[in-house]
């Protein structure tokens, strides 16, 4: 499956043209951070809407930071839950994620003990979930892999080549952010996915489907 993610940041003019020009789902940021501070992402409502309107497969993402502030695991458990609460009345036939980037590498436990957490508290409320973030600056930087495993991996590595170093749990790959596709203005992410997540997530009644 060929697929797109964003944010605010971009301008989708048509999906029913993403759609047509091939492309199979959209990951739509649905929290971004102000520091610390998640909030929703003011497109994410119409974006939603308007892909699933078209018949694109959908996900959604978090785009958060730990503070390093206190305990880690409550912080990391209240924004997963600020996270299901914007997401809550909507159906996603792919994973729902954490946005990992731009952390502090120094940290690199509480970073790990932060993401396996607010996946946790994500799973435990029946959503497939999974973790973004880079071949190399993430998975091998800023997280510990060897905790992460539970989990479905969509990893950053632009290249012709597929990643190289967070391959274990690698279910999706963002090969670009300069693709240039009908119905988006301006670039936007491309993905490529060979796993049958929506097959999964509606046979399991994950993602708020029903079993």
């Amino acid at each position: 499956m060929k697929g797109i993610d964003i944010s605010k940041s971009n301008t989708v003019t048509d999906f029913k043209k993403v759609k047509e020009a091939g492309y199979d789902f959209v990951i739509i940021r649905a929290v971004g951070s102000n520091g610390s501070t998640p909030y929703k992402d003011k497109k994410f409502d119409m974006f939603y809407d308007q892909a699933v309107k078209a018949g694109l497969h959908v996900g959604a993402y978090a785009y958060v930071k730990p503070s390093y502030k206190g305990d880690v695991v409550a912080e990391a458990n209240k924004t997963a839950l600020f996270f299901l609460d914007v997401i809550k009345d909507k159906k996603f036939d792919m994973p729902i994620y954490i946005d990992v980037e731009g952390w502090n590498k120094k940290l690199k436990q509480d970073n790990t003990l932060y993401t396996v957490s607010f996946c946790g508290t994500c799973e435990s409320k029946k959503y497939y979930t999974g973790i973004y973030g880079s071949d190399v600056s993430t998975f091998i930087d800023l997280l510990d892999k060897s905790f992460l495993l539970p989990f479905t991996w969509w990893v950053a590595k632009y290249s012709s080549q597929p990643p190289k170093h967070a391959t274990e749990n690698c279910h999706m790959w963002q090969f670009t952010s300069k693709g240039s596709i009908p119905g988006v203005k301006g670039n936007v992410d491309l993905d490529q996915c060979e796993f049958p997540f929506p097959a999964i997530i509606k046979k399991k009644g994950l993602n708020n489907y029903d079993r």
